[in-house]
């Protein structure tokens, strides 16, 4: 192999490297508002934040990597979180997508195993929390 191959090769798999940390590594993405369409990663829970609920579609799912895709139901922007069980309570931060603003949608995804888990939504200084069920 010549000089010449040796740098072309080292680029072209250097280039696929930065590739795949931009595209395929990302866990808080903004997607654009009205995209249903299921991720790479598997089932997709709809969560939308209300002042007085936060409301999960679907609320029972099989376990696997589960994408969350938030939005808010006001009009102010809503944070959310998925939490685990530990002694009890509904504790462990497992997920988190922050600032969602009104018309917006974002994604993160997270491996859920069968059990019981809580999702919060954060809206206008209020916290509602609506309960997951893996089976």
């Amino acid at each position: 192999m010549t000089n010449h191959q040796v740098r072309r090769t080292f680029t072209g798999v250097a280039l696929a490297a930065c590739l795949f940390t931009l595209v395929g590594c990302s866990s808080d993405s903004q997607e654009s508002a009205g995209d249903d369409s299921p991720t790479r990663q598997g089932q997709v829970v709809q969560v939308t934040g209300h002042f007085d609920s936060c409301q999960l579609d679907p609320s029972v799912i099989s376990p696997g990597t589960i994408s969350f895709r938030g939005h808010t139901g006001e009009q102010e922007s809503v944070t959310i979180f998925v939490y685990g069980p530990e002694n009890g309570e509904f504790n462990v931060q497992l997920l988190k997508l922050s600032n969602i603003d009104p018309g917006s949608t974002k994604v993160a995804s997270v491996a859920l195993g069968t059990g019981a888990y809580e999702v919060e939504c954060q809206t206008g200084g209020r916290n509602q929390r609506s309960r997951l069920t893996v089976l």
